[in-house]
């Protein structure tokens, strides 16, 4: 039975995918996932999918934050900031997901650059 939720909460976070009415940009992923769904999976046993959950998770987070530096380097809005570490980053996002339960990932993750800047 544990297999099966693992394997549950491993392909939500894959096949993830999120848009509002008026837009016209997709988060897929990781990062589309719920904060709730977040936190489920990081609850989720050591061994097995929750180290692939977590990779995933710090991987896509890392990406976003990369491609957001990047864009601000790129579009002369200012210098490129020093990225977390990947426990500073999860500790971050375990908190900010905890406190909002019912916002995206990726939510978190701009909060996150918001307050780096």
């Amino acid at each position: 039975m544990i297999r099966f939720c693992i394997a549950v909460v491993a392909c939500a976070f894959v096949v993830s995918a999120t848009a509002q009415p008026n837009q016209s940009a997709v988060i897929a992923g990781p990062g589309a996932a719920s904060c709730g769904l977040y936190i489920e999976g990081r609850a989720l046993p050591s061994a097995g999918s929750r180290g692939s959950i977590n990779d995933m998770t710090v991987l896509w987070i890392q990406g976003f934050l990369s491609g957001m530096n990047t864009y601000r380097s790129v579009s002369k809005h200012g210098e490129m900031v020093l990225l977390p570490d990947a426990p500073s980053l999860l500790a971050y996002m375990d908190k900010y997901c905890r406190e909002n339960p019912l916002k995206s990932v990726v939510q978190g993750a701009s909060a996150m650059y918001a307050e780096l800047l």
